[in-house]
């Protein structure tokens, strides 16, 4: 495939293409797209067709290591994980190739690990052994996924057409733009997640010759849609159900209170507000977790710098629900104390940052430019390994003060 030439950054600079790209489509060949259609169609995620989540293959097709697969049992009211472990494990060793050892993960999932990606990606394929059985197998997406976000893409280029036309050094999988309804009509973002089968981020991607950089993606924050608290999903809550509406114990569609309590800060705002205080400091350390990990894993700081000025805002509430409730009242004095506290504490972190930053940066340039007029200077320098030598061979105890002394008489040529 011939590669785009002179693919500059929008802002200029270097222009050579970087080698190896890769189109996200099944051949080189264009294919026409549509002129016309429907426009909420065009936003409609877009999936690599026929694809199925595997091990990347290597060179050799069989690459060494841990290789984990999750099964579970499609056969309704069984749990895998509850089942007798000999069991299994006679199953397995019997009937699947290459499996190093299986663990339970919880009650309804096990592990079953592979020391070799082609015996992994066999037992994926495998649908005679699955149906048998009644099982299904899957690796989860961040084993072998990557998701980044462009932006500043124009809007009226669908998500099919981007799949078809972006370039890259690794295998595109998906292309979604972020959305938002707005009276029942899709809203279009300029910004658009890209998931790579690689387990790092490309510096950017190619749209003909127009280069895109690539930003880590900072998933939203996963709040229970049962006990309504954070960082897992209903299907795995054991808590009670609560009320996102007045923090009671009943389903919300069952609500009859008048007042609106917030279960998390206890804040007159639905339990799913953006305006909890809580819930906006567990966003606050979400994206300070991602940062820190791109930062980590991602040589190219400038990436982000600007990292989250252009994210998507945030979608409306459903209409559905919006005329069978009260509307959220204004947010308690103690909500509205928490809320401005940890604003001042965000704010005040970022200042001290930035102080200790330019602070460190002065120093680092002071001292540079100390030890190159010292280096410069033909008379310092010389009176520098004079004193060194009288230091050497002046048989004094060595003290700071001894070497001050020294020093000051020798560059004073006393």
């Amino acid at each position: 495939m011939e590669e785009p030439p002179g693919a500059g950054s929008p802002g200029g600079g270097d222009r050579a293409s970087p080698p190896n790209l890769k189109r996200g489509r099944d051949n080189d060949e264009e294919e026409s797209l549509q002129s016309t259609r429907d426009y909420s169609d065009m936003y409609i995620p877009y999936t690599k067709p026929n694809y199925k989540r595997v091990f990347p293959d290597v060179s050799t097709g069989s690459g060494s290591g841990e290789y984990l697969v999750f099964v579970e049992s499609t056969k309704a009211g069984e749990r895998l994980g509850n089942k007798n472990p000999l069991m299994l494990a006679t199953l397995f060793r019997n009937e699947i190739k290459g499996v190093t050892n299986i663990k339970r993960i919880n009650a309804s999932k096990i592990g079953v690990t592979f020391s070799q990606t082609n015996t992994a990606n066999n037992f994926l394929k495998n649908e005679s052994f699955l149906q048998k059985y009644e099982m299904k197998a899957f690796i989860p997406a961040r084993s072998v996924e990557k998701i980044g976000v462009l932006r500043f893409v124009p809007t009226n280029i669908s998500n099919e057409e981007l799949f078809r036309k972006l370039q890259s050094s690794l295998e595109i999988v998906a292309v979604r733009r972020f959305t938002r309804k707005v009276n029942g009509e899709v809203k279009p973002f300029n910004s658009v997640s890209v998931t790579f089968l690689a387990n790092s981020l490309p510096e950017a991607v190619y749209l003909d010759i127009f280069r895109f950089q690539v930003h880590e993606y900072v998933a939203p924050l996963l709040q229970c849609f049962k006990c309504f608290k954070f960082n897992h999903g209903a299907k795995i809550c054991k808590s009670a159900q609560r009320c996102s509406i007045c923090a009671g114990d009943h389903h919300y569609l069952e609500c009859k209170n008048e007042a609106v309590k917030c279960i998390n800060c206890s804040g007159e705002h639905l339990a799913i507000s953006r305006d909890c205080p809580i819930k906006q400091t567990k966003i606050h350390e979400l994206k300070n977790k991602t940062y820190a990990s791109a930062m980590k894993n991602n040589k190219n700081d400038n990436i982000f710098q600007n990292y989250g000025k252009d994210f998507p805002a945030p979608r409306a509430r459903n209409p559905k629900y919006a005329s069978s409730m009260k509307a959220p009242a204004a947010a308690t004095p103690a909500a509205k104390t928490i809320l401005k506290t940890n604003e001042n504490i965000t704010e005040k972190s970022k200042v001290h940052e930035r102080e200790t930053i330019q602070n460190k940066t002065k120093t680092i340039l002071s001292n540079e430019n100390l030890i190159n007029e010292i280096l410069s200077n033909e008379i310092v320098l010389k009176g520098l390994i004079a004193a060194l030598v009288a230091i050497g061979n002046g048989g004094r105890t060595i003290t700071t003060t001894v070497i001050k002394e020294i020093l000051t008489k020798t560059l004073k040529n006393e």
